[in-house]
């Protein structure tokens, strides 16, 4: 099976959305298909043995329902929203200009005669029936074929309205015309399309924001001359310089300066990363100060930066569970309108006569609003997902962010989550020799290794500006340590046995190992010269979010494979009362599974190949960007800054955008349950007057607009 995305152009409410998923659910070589309203994108999900003859004939449907599919490609600039915007104004300009007029006349504020009155009326509202043309252009063919939609309500109500006004005209009959309200409505809905396009464009502000983040051009450095070239053009391999206050145009190896990178806009971290050759940078992250060069290692659509893009649209074009009622209402929706307007016709044609039985059936087809319901949900996806984006949190499906929402158990794995994964060291214990002594000759020795503690032992000297001591036939025992000649004496470091083979007394006692640290022990000619501890550090940022975990009602837990010792190290420093540690990854999945039977919707954090399985099992997976690719594919979301410090803020978001969606599907269900009932008179037995489909119209279109502004204030949550 494999997929493909298309962008729908034409489509121009949720009814649409749900007539294309309703076709082609019907033709084969089609699993499944989702089409996205706001973001106007189709995404087909193909049957591994679909033909190239059922592929063309699913697109040539959707093609006879009125749309216009064309492969996906990025919209950075947000221009088909602008066009779309743009010309949905000037047809409300026009329209608008010419209502007015025919207001003026209604109410008799220019004067003129009667008889000229219904002259100019009839010509005057042609102009504004070419305004809002699309609708009767797609609206009525959709009706015919079965498919009827947003644009067929505003067709059959404005266009019912204008034509009994035309035959009255043509009869000789002056009272009981609607050229005003067929001007109304087409003005109200063109303006409400409008500030609903302008609005939508704003959704899109964060897939904007991150691919602005890559510049247009790329320095180049070739024979040692710079010239600029396109970003397209920029391919692997290429020397890049960079200087200071620019974006780095690919991901890369710092070959040449130092400089500080600002990486905010990807992982949410607001410290600034030291760059020095050997470093990698991200395409988008920011080159502070100096000029760098750097080696392409990979560019446009490979970089790490359009992989989240990518992730982030794929999250926003998701559905969460909490859509489906929304989508079950909208595929009847526009049917049931009709029907309820034919309905309300017939019932008030033989109470109160034709003009207030059409007046009522008309005011009924423009107040009911699909697209309030289709954009409930999709709206605040989009600026919420983008949000968490640009907060260092990658959702990668509309229902990961819905289970986000509920959890209510956070299991951590310890290495590389709680801790950073990299061995540094924590004390160092010198025996007749000074401690900066000590660690020149230490670091003098390692120097000579690949081991992770030998790095570890090297960024200690280097951190406190010590140089190695030089060492003489360095060799290295794999799994011991290392020895060599240091000032004609036999110098070794490495474990306590690895000594004692290399001459240290036997008769020397083996220091106590502090709590969980691991001991790396020096000898020099066969006497004891010290000792360093080495730790895995927990990250700094850890007890605080534990703590604000914890009163988010969240429970937190630790399943690891390491040691008890360490594993209790860390969960007394971090405040995590309940841990496991020497665990299989089938024991992790196992107590993951303990913990959902007890009523927990468990969130497991992890980054390394063993906690895939664990990530999988646990209702949402959330990986560490910085941990392996199959932990990364198994995982719900993704954390690029490498820190669970945003999972506090991740989890928020995430209560947050449910609880605007639920909002935003209450407004939708309330305005349309409320308004169509007294759109159809209901009222009118108690005294109070219907709804005129003028107002109807202008109260369709403010209910989806607020839907969006809703769904806008999740860009600015906390």
């Amino acid at each position: 099976m494999y997929s493909k995305r298309f962008s729908v152009k034409g489509m121009r409410c949720a009814g649409c959305a749900g007539n294309i998923e309703k076709l082609l659910r019907t033709q084969p070589g089609v699993k499944k298909a989702t089409v996205n309203f706001a973001t106007s994108t189709l995404e087909i999900e193909w049957s591994a043995s679909c033909s190239d003859n059922e592929y063309r004939k699913a697109a040539e449907a959707v093609q006879k329902l009125g749309f216009v599919l064309i492969p996906y490609q990025r919209d950075l600039s947000g221009n088909e929203l602008t066009i779309r915007a743009g010309k949905e104004f000037r047809a409300f300009l026009a329209a608008a200009f010419f209502t007015i007029i025919l207001l003026l006349l209604h109410w008799q504020i220019i004067p003129v005669d009667a008889v000229a009155v219904h002259i100019f009326m009839p010509v005057l509202i042609l102009p504004v029936l070419a305004a809002g043309r699309n609708f009767f252009q797609k609206g009525i063919p959709a009706l015919f074929r079965g498919t009827p939609d947003m644009d067929t309500l505003i067709a059959l109500g404005a266009g019912a309205a204008a034509a009994v006004s035309f035959i009255k005209t043509a009869m000789g009959i002056r009272t009981g015309l609607y050229y005003d309200m067929t001007g109304m409505i087409i003005t109200m809905i063109l303006l409400g399309r409008t500030l609903e396009a302008r609005a939508r464009q704003k959704t899109f502000a964060a897939i904007q924001t991150l691919a602005a983040l890559a510049p247009p051009r790329a320095r180049i450095v070739e024979n040692g001359r710079e010239r600029e070239i396109d970003l397209a053009q920029l391919r692997p391999g290429n020397i890049c310089a960079v200087l200071a206050g620019e974006s780095f145009p690919a991901d890369c190896t710092v070959t040449e300066g130092n400089s500080c990178a600002d990486e905010s806009m990807l992982t949410g971290e607001s410290m600034p990363v030291p760059k020095n050759p050997g470093s990698k940078v991200t395409a988008g992250t920011i080159n502070q100060s100096g000029r760098l060069l750097c080696k392409v290692e990979a560019a446009g659509e490979n970089t790490v930066l359009a992989g989240i893009i990518r992730i982030v649209e794929n999250a926003q074009a998701d559905k969460p569970p909490v859509a489906r009622i929304a989508d079950a209402v909208a595929g009847f929706f526009v049917p049931a309108v009709l029907a309820a307007g034919a309905v309300v016709f017939a019932v008030w044609f033989f109470i109160s006569g034709f003009d207030f039985a059409l007046q009522r059936a008309l005011a009924v087809l423009v107040t009911a609003c699909p697209c309030a319901l289709g954009l409930a949900t999709p709206a605040a996806l989009i600026v919420g997902i983008g949000t968490a984006a640009r907060k260092g949190v990658l959702f990668k499906s509309g229902t990961a962010l819905e289970t986000a929402s509920k959890i209510n158990r956070a299991v951590f794995d310890k290495t590389g989550t709680l801790t950073t994964g990299k061995p540094a060291v924590t004390g160092i214990v010198a025996v007749n020799v000074s401690r900066r002594d000590f660690l020149a000759l230490a670091s003098g020795l390692e120097a000579v290794s690949t081991h992770p503690l030998a790095a570890a032992i090297r960024e200690a000297a280097a951190r406190e500006g010590v140089e190695p001591e030089p060492v003489s036939e360095a060799v290295v025992e794999a799994g011991g340590g290392v020895c060599g000649k240091w000032q004609g004496k036999l110098a070794a470091i490495g474990s306590w046995d690895f000594l004692v083979t290399r001459g240290l007394g036997k008769n020397t006692r083996r220091p106590a190992s502090p709590g969980s640290s691991t001991l790396i022990f020096m000898a020099v000619d066969g006497l004891f010269a010290g000792m360093l501890l080495v730790d895995d550090p927990m990250r700094s940022s850890v007890p605080e979010t534990i703590k604000k975990l914890e009163a988010m009602g969240i429970s937190t837990s630790m399943l690891s494979g390491d040691n008890p010792a360490s594993v209790a190290n860390i969960a007394a420093k971090s405040g995590i009362s309940d841990f496991h540690s020497a665990l299989l990854p089938g024991a992790k999945e196992k107590i993951l599974q303990s913990y959902r039977s007890q009523g927990y919707i468990t969130a497991m954090i992890g980054d390394g190949i063993n906690d895939a399985p664990a990530l999988a099992a646990a209702d949402m997976g959330i990986a560490l960007a910085s941990g392996t690719d199959v932990a990364i594919a198994a995982c719900d979301a993704v954390l690029p800054s490498n820190d669970p410090a945003v999972l506090p803020e991740m989890f928020s978001l995430a209560r947050q955008m449910m609880r605007v969606i639920k909002q935003n599907l209450f407004w939708a269900f309330f305005y349309n349950i409320i308004s169509i009932p007294v759109a159809a008179g209901v009222l009118v037995p108690l005294g109070v007057a219907g709804i005129p489909p003028a107002l109807c119209a202008t109260a369709m279109a403010v209910s989806s607009i607020t839907v969006v502004c809703n769904s806008l204030r999740l860009r600015h949550c906390k």
